[in-house]
């Protein structure tokens, strides 16, 4: 009940000092105290007599509804205001209630219940308050001194003069101990409302750090969570790195055993390269020579054909001539025989020509076109040879047999003098494919030259990219020891970071705790 009643009418007291609140809790308490008392005793009055009842009724109300509004005042926020009127009303009501007691009663109650209206007033009120009921006291207590000694008798006179020097005695007595009593209070109010003021502006202080504190212990838990996240971050992604460094390092060996491999095969391939130049060198003198049996197979169809003319011309002394004829007929049948012997060469020659021309790939394309060109007109020539040997065969034998076949030996002459001219036209041609052939080769000697020094380069690339490559394992084998260095330091980050977060946690929890507690 009482927490109710001061929720309720101190609620306008709430940011005052303790001694403002007790001070206001009290003038409320004495003033509904008053009202219980004025009830209390209305209730008695009526006991004895309606009249008596009726007189105290006089009083009560009065005082009721100062008492009421005192407390009013005090809901209100205006204490001093309330202490104001509360004194007044009591003080006004105990100076009535001396003057209307008689003589030998006035100076026996009433001087008690004035020196508790001063203690109040001096209390709750001001000291010009105090000082005004004081005299207002003094001058009562001597008017009524001088209204009824000359009315009384000689003992009351007595009793009420003994009274008005003990009350005023006592009234002084009382005021100056209060006055002194409250200025001793009023000094230590004033000393303690200035340690209050100090306590609040240090306590004011300590709130703005205590926040400050809350605030970067907030921040401390927020970059402490932070760092934990990027710490495990950081540990997840060494972890990654640390198994991607384990495949680069493997990686790294295959690529390193690759490149040896390479340098390895370059190497060979220089080798072979090399060898394949020897070949090719040789199929050049083969060329050459081929070229030299082309010029001489040419003058020999030159030869030949002029012998056929020269036949032709001749023809009427065949008969004469013939065994001339046969004997020419033998040795033209090994000239053919040397012919025949010639195109066996250089169908042989067309073939390894043709089987080089497949080594060498692209470069050699157009030399196999040639040389399969050449293979087909030395098998053609070889045949036309066949014939014209078959044909001098058969002329030594229809010589021998009968020498009078004139004519048909001059149609065979001049077919003979046909094929051979178109065999010289063959033969031309296959010496023109061999110059030409010979303009290919002097190509294919540049590009020899230079696939040769790009084979070499090649080589030493291979080699300088295996020791590079070896380099480059010997390092990624140390950056992954590195890193698995790095991975456990940031495994104890994270464990760090861990205990870091829970300490910033539980220094928010410690310093909301105090914040409660001071609050």
């Amino acid at each position: 009940m009482q927490r109710i009643l001061k929720d309720y009418f101190l609620l306008r007291y709430r940011g005052d000092d303790y001694l403002t609140r007790q001070k206001a809790w009290l003038v409320f308490f004495f003033a509904i105290l008053l009202v219980v008392i004025l009830v209390i005793g209305a209730a008695a009055t009526l006991s004895v007599s309606l009249e008596r009842f009726f007189e105290f009724l006089k009083s009560a109300i009065p005082a009721s509804i100062f008492a009421v509004a005192a407390m009013v005042l005090v809901r209100k926020g205006r204490m001093q205001a309330a202490a104001n009127l509360y004194v007044g009303m009591c003080s006004l009501v105990i100076f009535a209630m001396f003057l209307v007691k008689p003589p030998h009663l006035a100076f026996v109650t009433m001087p008690y219940f004035m020196f508790v209206t001063l203690l109040f007033a001096a209390s709750f009120s001001s000291r010009l308050i105090a000082s005004l009921i004081m005299s207002a006291y003094i001058l009562e207590i001597i008017g009524y001194f001088i209204y009824y000694k000359d009315k009384v008798d000689d003992i009351v006179l007595e009793i009420i003069k003994t009274g008005m020097i003990d009350s005023l005695a006592g009234l002084f007595l009382g005021f100056f101990i209060v006055l002194l009593s409250i200025g001793m209070l009023g000094n230590a109010v004033r000393m303690v409302r200035d340690e209050k003021s100090k306590n609040d502006d240090q306590f004011v202080r300590m709130k703005a750090l205590h926040g400050v504190i809350e605030e970067k212990s907030k921040e401390l838990k927020s970059v402490a969570g932070s760092l934990s996240d990027t710490a495990d971050v950081f540990a997840r992604n060494m972890r990654e790195q640390e198994g991607s460094a384990g495949g680069i390092v493997a990686n790294t060996r295959d690529i390193a055993e690759n490149t040896r491999s390479i340098s390895v095969n370059a190497t060979e391939q220089y080798e072979s390269f090399i060898s394949l130049m020897e070949e090719i060198s040789g199929l050049s003198a083969v060329i050459d020579t081929l070229r030299i049996s082309s010029d001489d197979m040419s003058r020999t169809f030159e030869v030949i054909l002029g012998t056929a003319r020269t036949g032709e011309d001749s023809i009427a002394a065949i008969d004469r001539n013939s065994k001339d004829l046969i004997q020419s007929s033998s040795q033209l049948s090994s000239v053919i025989e040397i012919i025949r012997d010639i195109f066996d060469r250089i169908n042989l020659l067309a073939l390894n020509a043709s089987i080089e021309a497949a080594r060498a790939g692209e470069y050699g394309r157009g030399f196999a076109v040639v040389a399969d060109e050449i293979n087909k007109l030395s098998e053609q020539s070889v045949g036309s040879l066949k014939e014209i040997s078959d044909l001098i065969g058969l002329n030594m034998r229809k010589a021998d047999e009968n020498s009078g076949s004139i004519n048909r030996q001059v149609e065979l002459l001049r077919k003979i003098v046909e094929s051979v001219n178109l065999l010289q036209q063959r033969s031309d041609e296959v010496v023109g494919n061999i110059s030409r052939q010979d303009a290919i080769k002097g190509e294919i000697q540049k590009k020899v030259v230079v696939v040769q020094k790009k084979s070499g380069d090649i080589r030493q690339s291979t080699q300088n990219q295996e020791s590079v490559m070896n380099e480059i394992a010997t390092s990624v084998g140390t950056i992954n020891s590195l890193i698995q260095s790095t991975t456990a330091a940031s495994g104890d980050i994270v464990g760090t970071s861990g205990r870091l977060v829970q300490m910033a946690e539980e220094l928010s929890s410690d310093i909301v705790r105090s914040g409660r507690q001071e609050d």
